[in-house]
């Protein structure tokens, strides 16, 4: 057992050091973190989303480098990506925008 652990914590470092070296080569280093984005921003999102009768899931692309919004409405699913050099907020409050009239 001792043996597989050591080979996955090799193959997390492994992982990690190659989402490190795609953000580098996409010229940013940035680390998407949803802590940094304003809670009433993402709770009025979840709020129109959820009026609308839809459902809304916030998570990341793999190498950590960007935010995804995913929402499904009337059986349609679809993801809006935000880099995390870009203003989380101000994508949310556009998100917001475009769930308003649908609500």
């Amino acid at each position: 057992m001792a043996g597989k652990s050591t080979t996955n914590r090799a193959s997390d470092n492994s992982l990690q050091r190659r989402r490190a070296e795609r953000r580098a080569n996409r010229g940013g280093n940035s680390v998407a973190d949803w802590g940094t984005a304003d809670p009433a921003r993402v709770v009025e999102l979840i709020s129109v989303v959820t009026v609308a009768g839809g459902l809304c899931s916030f998570g990341y692309t793999r190498d950590g480098g960007t935010y995804t919004v995913t929402v499904i409405l009337d059986g349609d699913k679809s993801t809006d990506y935000c880099r995390a050099t870009e203003n989380i907020d101000t994508f949310l409050g556009d998100l917001v925008e475009d769930f308003r009239d649908v609500g």
